[in-house]
């Protein structure tokens, strides 16, 4: 497999488990052990890089830290799975951007209050000559994105398209494969994706926005990508969700991985969601990416 470039934003995640959702003007213990709360990397393109790193690809990451604790706490994460930083900018006597996670134990929803504060934006000079398996980008690093793109014209890319905005519709006109969740559709499209035909609608003016390949993921309800003409959706997992944060990141760099495997798009939709669906049984992000024997086998019995 050749190497895999991810780029983007990366980020340190304060995840806090809880009984039920937060009721206000309550004083919370948070002192019931060490599942209850966990600190670690994260991030759209930091997590997949992570996860790519995990499973044995050559992987560089590319994005902005700062050199706090939290981001010499990420810099030792990629190192321990041997991710290559050569890409990695440091934001000196900056503060690494962070998230506060709040996991509701009683149905596996997670929200998140992200903080990204002023730091550079990622200014690399990509060498044409380099030769990559694949390309992530999630739209966080705009500059570097596009002149990757350029320069590499011919690698299989995908758009971590989580959200609608300036950049990631952008991008979503020039990678091979845009990779967009119900959010990103529904945003773009301006109408609820609640029934088959809205879905069908919405994929029609995603293939208008991507004329390369589309896939849109919605949650528990699986992931719908088009073969033979037709639409087919790829059933989630059915798990008991502890922690659904980084499940798209997984997802994605799950994806990216099977792309540069040269797995077809069907398997390689499998494979991102079996890692997926793996992944919210537990709680956190990076620490809840399943090993890749795991996901092989859970491929073997699907």
């Amino acid at each position: 497999m050749k190497p895999i470039l991810s780029i983007g934003h990366s980020a340190y995640d304060f995840t806090y488990l809880l009984e039920a959702f937060p009721t206000e003007n309550l004083k919370y213990s948070l002192n019931n052990g060490i599942e209850t709360v966990m600190e670690c990397g994260g991030g759209p393109a930091g997590n997949a890089a992570y996860l790519m790193g995990k499973w044995g690809a050559e992987v560089f990451y590319a994005g902005v830290i700062g050199d706090d604790p939290q981001g010499k706490a990420i810099e030792s994460e990629f190192q321990s799975i041997g991710v290559n930083l050569s890409y990695l900018q440091w934001n000196r006597g900056g503060r690494t951007p962070f998230s506060v996670i709040l996991a509701n134990e009683q149905n596996g929803s997670r929200t998140l209050f992200n903080r990204t504060l002023p730091y550079p934006q990622l200014s690399i000079e990509w060498d044409s000559s380099l030769e990559w398996g694949a390309l992530l980008i999630d739209g966080m690093e705009l500059d570097a994105s596009l002149k990757a793109l350029a320069a590499y014209p011919e690698v299989p890319s995908v758009l971590d398209a989580g959200s609608l905005d300036r950049e990631t519709e952008m991008l979503a006109l020039l990678v091979s494969h845009l990779v967009c969740s119900e959010v990103f559709a529904g945003s773009f499209t301006g109408e609820a994706l609640d029934t088959e035909e809205s879905i069908a609608r919405a994929f029609l003016q995603l293939e208008e926005l991507n004329t390369s390949c589309v896939v849109m993921t919605l949650g528990e309800r699986g992931s719908v990508f088009r073969k033979d003409g037709e639409l087919v959706v790829i059933p989630a997992m059915r798990v008991d969700a502890v922690d659904t944060t980084g499940a798209g990141d997984i997802y994605h760099g799950a994806f990216t991985f099977g792309l540069a495997a040269g797995f077809d798009l069907e398997k390689t939709i499998r494979i991102a969601t079996i890692a997926a669906g793996l992944s919210v049984q537990k709680l956190g992000a990076r620490v809840a990416i399943p090993a890749w024997n795991e996901v092989e086998k859970g491929f073997a019995q699907s």
